[in-house]
């Protein structure tokens, strides 16, 4: 069933649906210039009695489409439909599908953060104007919530307001639009009570729609439960002077000084106080949400804050439920890659959604607008269909391509990072299909095109991941003949015309997406704050395999002897390094660790094998092996060097449950000559002898625990 429509007439019943009516007349000339509104088709807007509903309906006859709704965002998310489910064909508009019903939605809160600082590595950029053109498009697939940041970072270069007189503009669109509008407003304790309410006048004397405030108790935050409540009474009393009816919401994110924050918090909720309205899950959370949502009292609605921006060092890594992302991708791409991750973020959905009254999403930037998308359109209604949210993304935003197959587009995207790059199919497909999408037209939209960009990276990554593995293999075997010279030769092969013309087509398009949307690719020339804020084009020539690394060996010592330990660091020996082979090796971990990644960071220069750019971060480890002989065992960890007060010492190292060691975390002998020639000074490597009556028949359960401050582990090596 198709309808299809090169003109209608708008009609409407009061003010509320004029004003529908007037935006939706907007949308259609953003995609049909000369769209004919003098047709005898009417397109109507009907208003139902007026109340804070979001319900709408939609009915369709022979000669009208009629949109009933009780408030303008209702209206909006009716027109949204139509547009997403339809086709622009020959200047009309070609409906697929009966979409009359009645619509309701699953959550009360669906919104994002868009905050205007200067972390931020696309909102900064923008104008007012371009702030509600994004809120008017992701109201298409549901938003009913814009959150706004009090942030006083310095203004930088891009920046067309001040950080306050922005959100007063934006709050201004969102009374426009009939969009909440909440603000994160963090609080310290180097604040003064005045300075405190000084700050309340200050950000919101002018604000004219404030409905919610979100005071993270971390991230950032340094205060104990007890005087953190306290503050926020402070400020709720404040804020209701000038907003009476702001809601304030609160955060159990916990700073990390604290090891009992969380029981101090659940203390402070459970006395009730009235001056808070709910309560908000985030990254760096105290407790797990269902622990939470069990400790809370049931007045107080939760909200979660998922972090849909990041994709590694962040609650949520690229699969953060099987292994982590592979350390090619997460040296070239950091945390602020165009990301779009459908699957894994409705898995994470569906863990969380019977907790919450709905989300507003943690983001900062524009490289994850196809995961806000996803994010409204469940809140909306938990049981759509991605792909065919995928779809209605490409019909909404980018009209001229083909939806299936940008669709499938999408969805491979995703699967490029699901192996080794030279394990991944999908990088080359994904690649061939969009390249061949790229009109001159879709390279203008900034949507297609940062699609297009990420299928670029992952091809460029692809290609040198190759390539240099190649030639490492070809060296070692040079090597191996005593033949160092040609070793170094083959490690310097420049690269191919192709990948050059690739690294340089990226280039290209990293300055367009700056020129139509403000991203922020880089430092220097695009003014992004730093190189993990989204600056694909600062890490992307980061090193991705060994190639650089063994030619800094050959230079600092061409001798044979030298360069077969570096190229085979672990003869004899039973290895297992996060970087390389990941959780498959070991097991999944038990408790909610973190993945410190740093092949993105300036240290991966070239002095740093691959194999230790993956950092686990926690309180305990647990792993296993067996040895062939029954003499035990040396057992090298290598760890990532940090502080320890000398209060920690509860280190503990158990093997088959007996106690090996119960001290000051890294304490033992240091193996100098691995040391020397294989770790930076970022590292150490500790040797444990491990004497025979440690193991059962040559089996060892090793668990190593350190309850405060925990440690850092990158590889482990067993050798007989």
């Amino acid at each position: 069933m198709t309808f299809d429509f090169s003109g209608f007439n708008l009609t409407f019943d009061s003010e509320i649906a004029q004003k529908a009516a007037e935006l939706f007349k907007e949308e259609i000339i953003l995609r049909i210039p000369d769209f004919d509104f003098n047709e005898s088709f009417s397109f109507s807007f009907k208003t139902l009695c007026a109340n804070e509903s979001e319900d709408f309906q939609i009915e369709i006859s022979d000669n009208a489409i009629t949109i009933s709704a009780h408030r303008l965002r209702g209206f909006i998310y009716g027109y949204s439909l139509f547009l997403r489910k339809s086709e622009i064909k020959n200047n009309c508009f070609v409906l697929l599908q009966n979409i009359s019903g009645t619509y309701s939605p699953s959550k009360k809160i669906r919104g994002h953060q868009l905050g205007y600082r200067d972390t931020n590595n696309t909102c900064d950029a923008w104008s007012v104007g371009q702030y509600r053109r994004y809120l008017l498009d992701l109201m298409m697939f549901g938003l009913n919530t814009f959150e706004g940041i009090c942030d006083n970072e310095k203004q930088n270069s891009l920046m067309k307001l001040s950080a306050r007189d922005m959100l007063i503009a934006v709050a201004e669109v969102c009374g426009e639009l009939d969009i909440d509008v909440s603000v994160w407003h963090p609080t310290y304790s180097k604040e003064s009570d005045e300075e405190v309410k000084a700050k309340i006048f200050d950000y919101y004397g002018e604000t004219k729609r404030l409905d919610a405030l979100f005071i993270p108790g971390g991230d950032p935050g340094d205060m104990m439960p007890a005087d953190f409540f306290k503050r926020c009474e402070l400020i709720k009393s404040t804020l209701n002077e000038i907003h009476p009816e702001t809601k304030l919401w609160i955060s159990a994110q916990a700073p990390h000084e604290y090891a009992d924050w969380g029981e101090k918090f659940i203390e402070e909720i459970s006395k009730e106080p009235d001056f808070i309205e709910g309560i908000i899950y985030g990254p760096n959370h105290a407790m797990p949400l269902e622990d939470l949502r069990k400790a809370v009292p049931q007045k107080y609605p939760l909200r979660f804050y998922p972090d849909i921006t990041h994709c590694v060092r962040c609650e949520y890594p690229v699969h953060f439920d099987k292994d982590d992302w592979h350390y090619a991708f997460a040296s070239a791409f950091s945390r602020e890659s165009v990301n779009p991750r459908p699957t894994e973020y409705r898995h994470i959905y569906r863990q969380t959604q019977n907790f919450v009254e709905g989300s507003v999403t943690y983001s900062d930037g524009i490289h994850d607008d196809l995961n806000k998308v996803m994010w409204s359109a469940l809140d909306f209604d938990a049981n759509c269909n991605i792909y065919e949210i995928a779809k209605d993304y490409a019909r909404a935003y980018i009209p001229q391509v083909n939806a299936d197959e940008f669709a499938d587009c999408i969805f491979m995207l995703e699967k490029c990072w699901d192996s080794a790059p030279d394990e991944s199919p999908a990088i080359d497909a994904v690649y061939k299909k969009l390249t061949t999408l790229a009109t001159a037209e879709n390279e203008k939209n900034y949507r297609f095109l940062m699609h297009l960009f990420a299928a670029e990276c992952d091809m460029l990554i692809k290609s040198r991941f190759v390539f240099e593995n190649e030639l490492i293999r070809k060296a070692k075997a040079e090597i191996l003949a005593g033949n160092i010279q040609k070793a170094e030769e083959i490690l310097s092969t420049p690269y191919s015309e192709e990948y050059l013309n690739l690294r340089e087509k990226i280039n290209l398009h990293g300055k367009a997406l700056f020129e139509l949307i403000g991203m922020q690719l880089d430092v220097e020339n695009y003014h992004g704050k730093d190189w993990d804020r989204g600056c694909t084009l600062e890490t992307i020539d980061r090193p991705v395999t060994d190639r650089l690394y063994l030619l800094n060996k050959i230079k600092e010592n061409p001798d044979k002897e030298f360069l077969l330990k570096i190229i085979d660091p672990h003869k004899g020996e039973n290895y297992f390094s996060f970087a390389f082979h990941g959780f498959e090796a070991i097991g999944k971990q038990e408790g909610e660790f973190y993945m410190d990644f740093q092949g993105d960071r300036p240290v991966n220069d070239g002095t740093l094998p691959m194999r230790l750019t993956k950092v686990y971060d926690h309180y305990n480890i647990r792993f296993s092996f067996a040895l062939k002989g029954n003499d035990g065992c040396k057992m090298r960890i290598t760890y990532k060097n940090r502080s320890f007060d000398d209060s920690i010492n509860q280190f503990k190292i158990k093997i088959n449950g007996k106690e090996f060691y119960c001290g000051k975390p890294y304490d033992g002998e240091v193996d100098e000559e691995y040391s020397r020639l294989h770790l930076t000074d970022n590292y150490t490597a500790i040797s444990y002898t491990v004497p025979k009556e440690f193991f059962k028949n040559g089996y060892a359960e090793v668990i190593i625990t350190e309850p405060v401050a925990g440690f850092m582990i990158s590889e482990i090596s067993i050798k007989e």
